[in-house]
C-alpha cells in the first residue's frame, strides 16, 4: 500500500489517515490528504495530534488508489469493524487505545516485518521508488511531485532517481575500438 499513497511517508500517512477521507466505492476510489501530524510538547499535553490541514499547499490532494491499495484498505477497515481497537477519531490505523499513532514508533514493527533480507528497504525507499516510477512512466516530474505533495524541485532533488549522463566520450572510444 505504501508505494501507492506516499502521502507523507509511510509512517506519516499510516498515522493520520481518516476513514472519512477515503472513498473506496467511488468510480475512481481515492484517499484525500487533508491533514498531517504535529507533535505537541508540554507538560501534560505532549503527544501527537492530527492537524486538519497538510503541511503545505502542495500537501492537500486526492490520491487515486490502485486495486492493491484498495484491497489493503478494505482489509484494514474490516479489521476495525470486527476486532480493532476503539476508534473515536475515525482513523484508518488507530493506536491500540484508539488515539493517533506516534510516527516515531513505526520503525520497530517495520524492521521486524521486513527482516534481514529486506533490511535495505526503508519508508524513503518506497517514496523514492514510487516517485521515480511515475516520473519515468509519464516523463513528468511535476506529476511525480504531486503524488508526494512536494514541489517539483524537492521531488527532483530528493526522490526522483535521475541517472547522471557521463561526458561524451564516443569519439575516443570509437578510435580506441578501431585501434586508432
Amino acid at each position: 500500500m505504501a508505494g501507492s499513497l506516499d502521502a507523507d511517508d509511510v509512517e506519516g500517512w499510516a498515522a493520520w489517515a481518516v476513514l472519512d477521507d477515503i472513498d473506496l466505492d467511488a468510480p475512481d476510489p481515492y484517499l484525500d490528504v487533508t491533514g498531517t501530524l504535529v507533535e505537541e510538547k508540554g507538560k501534560g499535553t505532549g503527544g501527537w495530534v492530527r492537524k486538519p490541514a497538510p503541511k503545505t499547499d502542495n500537501g492537500w490532494r486526492r490520491i487515486l488508489l490502485p486495486p492493491h491499495t484498495i484491497e489493503s484498505i478494505r482489509e484494514a477497515i474490516e479489521y476495525l469493524k470486527t476486532s480493532g481497537p476503539p476508534n473515536p477519531m475515525g482513523l484508518l490505523f488507530p493506536s491500540c487505545v484508539g488515539t493517533v499513532r506516534n510516527p516515531n514508533n513505526f520503525g520497530r514493527p517495520w524492521r521486524a516485518a521486513r527482516g534481514e533480507t529486506f533490511a535495505w528497504i526503508t519508508p524513503r525507499t518506497f517514496r523514492k521508488g514510487a516517485t521515480t516510477e511515475v516520473d519515468r512512466e509519464y516523463e513528468d516530474p511535476e506529476r511525480a511531485a504531486r503524488q508526494l505533495g512536494n514541489t517539483t524541485a524537492v521531488a527532483k532533488g530528493h526522490y526522483i532517481d535521475i541517472p547522471e549522463t557521463v561526458p561524451d566520450n564516443r569519439d575516443v572510444l570509437e578510435r580506441w575500438a578501431r585501434g586508432g
